[in-house]
């Protein structure tokens, strides 16, 4: 079984055998990182893989304070490439109808955004906020908010931002909404590279029947 480290992000690994006062620790890589191991002795060592992508093996065997020698630990180490985020559809601008009024939600439309995560470890978490053109923060099920959205836990490459449609607009004129990713993170901590942050929505503003007359 591989582990998983991301391109660039430093990895700690230790290990421990036998007597441990004097012993020395004798650590290898195949490749991946410029990092010199050829001075480390400590039982435990900092990696940056700093190469390119791909599959590498690191060793390790110790002889500790009584001069005895353990087995040869090989552990292999699949470096990923570092992460990017991008949303699936880049020219989806959803036109919805307002709600009729913010007591009646049930049964209406469901705005959904697809991002992808490409590499990295997962799972991920996700940051994003939706304002209007004003910069007022809404949440998912279009009630006024005054908090970003957070999502943890993501365990797949691909994730759905999904948007209950209770945006109520009684104004007089279309309202235009924003999608925007604020951050992101792989499962190591590491940022994930925003290649697109923002989707937009709009919602109609609400027909109203006036000057209703009998004749």
């Amino acid at each position: 079984m591989s582990w998983d480290a991301l391109r660039t992000h430093s990895v700690d690994f230790n290990t421990e055998y036998g007597k441990e006062e004097g012993a020395v620790y004798y650590w290898q890589v195949t490749g991946g990182t410029t990092t010199d191991l050829l001075n480390v002795t400590a039982s435990s060592v900092d990696i940056i893989w700093d190469g390119d992508p791909g599959e590498y093996e690191l060793s390790v065997f110790v002889v500790d304070g009584n001069g005895c020698q353990s087995e040869t630990i090989i552990q292999k180490i699949n470096v990923l490439d570092e992460s990017t985020l991008l949303f699936e559809d880049e020219a989806s601008s959803p036109v919805l109808c307002s709600v009729l009024s913010e007591e009646i939600t049930s049964g209406l439309d469901q705005i959904i955004f697809t991002v992808n995560f490409n590499s990295g470890i997962a799972p991920y978490s996700l940051t994003y906020r939706i304002v209007d053109s004003d910069n007022n923060l809404y949440d998912n099920q279009g009630n006024p908010s005054t908090e970003n959205i957070v999502e943890n836990g993501i365990a797949t490459s691909t994730y759905e931002i999904k948007i209950e449609n209770g945006f109520l607009n009684d104004t007089d004129q279309d309202q235009v909404y924003k999608v925007e990713i604020l951050e992101a993170k792989t499962s190591d901590g590491a940022n994930v590279t925003l290649d697109e942050n923002m989707q937009i929505f709009t919602i109609c503003k609400k027909p109203m029947i006036q000057n209703l007359k009998m004749h």
